[in-house]
């Protein structure tokens, strides 16, 4: 199985799109927004609440379409009703069927038992050890974004899914970039890897394959690559998640192992690789090797 990392591939195409999402232009295929920029209506940026509608929504932002969870969980928050789910008191009285339900009812859940565990899991935490306050949380963690991942990560503050290496460090990404919060040591962070940050690595090619390769080693590769492309740079590891996410969501999605209807729009165009990506339950079927330009003109 040939697995081949070309970091200097991803710093050339990340720092592309990096400036394309973050810069004056008008965004990766004319697009900046992500799902969790919009605030529920009357919450303060920064505020508890919006921490709380951070933390509780991306808890179970997992292999499922980001828009639509974003959008139901802000329709959620925008009732007078159906708050009560956001706050941790509230939901440590809710017995698991009422709170199930809840979450099912207002389309928020896609899994049902476990969301319900997922979202159950956070108020736990957040009642029993911070005051019932997100905010709370990171200034016992000293804002730094290492400690933030480790004490949800360990017993008794582990949080489930939460906890995990997507979700952690994009909730984390979130908490500084959409709530404001000065969280420090970003740099430590490894890239929070789902389908549309793989496929944007692969399709550039910054690491080629010719074989299926189990998605927790190509995860991990992806991981590795993205430290090794940041290196004698500015960049860290985390800053290429947003641009990478709308790339592939907008752009990479429509590929062919031949052919991507996006090309003529695309700013990493010239970078596109020819070859298979189609993911498989455990594993990505990577055909891209030896690395060939998807257009002619490239």
């Amino acid at each position: 199985m040939t697995l081949v990392l070309h970091p200097e591939r991803a710093r050339l195409a990340g720092a592309r799109l990096f400036e394309a999402f973050e810069g004056s232009g008008p965004g990766i295929f004319g697009t900046k927004e992500m799902p969790e920029d919009l605030l529920p209506s009357g919450v303060e940026r920064g505020s508890e609440e919006h921490l709380r509608f951070i933390t509780f929504t991306v808890s179970i932002d997992y292999m499922r379409d980001a828009v639509q969870l974003w959008r139901a969980s802000r329709e959620a928050f925008e009732s007078d009703k159906a708050r009560l789910i956001f706050d941790p008191t509230r939901v440590m009285g809710m017995a698991p069927d009422d709170l199930q339900s809840w979450l099912m009812n207002l389309s928020i859940s896609r899994k049902h038992a476990p969301d319900a565990v997922t979202w159950h899991a956070v108020a736990s935490v957040l009642e029993s050890f911070f005051d019932g306050s997100v905010a709370e949380l990171i200034q016992r963690c000293d804002y730094s974004a290492p400690s933030l991942l480790a004490t949800i990560r360990r017993m008794p503050t582990k949080i489930r899914y939460l906890s995990g290496p997507k979700i952690g460090p994009l909730w984390v990404r979130m908490l500084r970039d959409n709530c404001d919060v000065a969280i420090k040591q970003m740099e430590a962070l490894p890239i929070p890897v789902d389908v549309h940050v793989a496929r944007a690595t692969l399709a550039v090619g910054a690491i080629e394959s010719d074989s299926s390769v189990p998605e927790a080693v190509l995860y991990q590769k992806i991981r590795d690559v993205w430290v090794d492309a940041c290196k004698g740079t500015g960049f860290y590891p985390m800053q290429f998640d947003k641009a990478l996410w709308q790339q592939s969501r907008l752009g990479c999605t429509y590929r062919s192992a031949t052919t991507c209807s996006k090309g003529p729009e695309c700013g990493v165009a010239d970078m596109c690789v020819r070859g298979r990506i189609a993911f498989r339950e455990g594993s990505v079927e990577v055909d891209t090797s030896p690395l060939q330009p998807m257009f002619a003109s490239a």
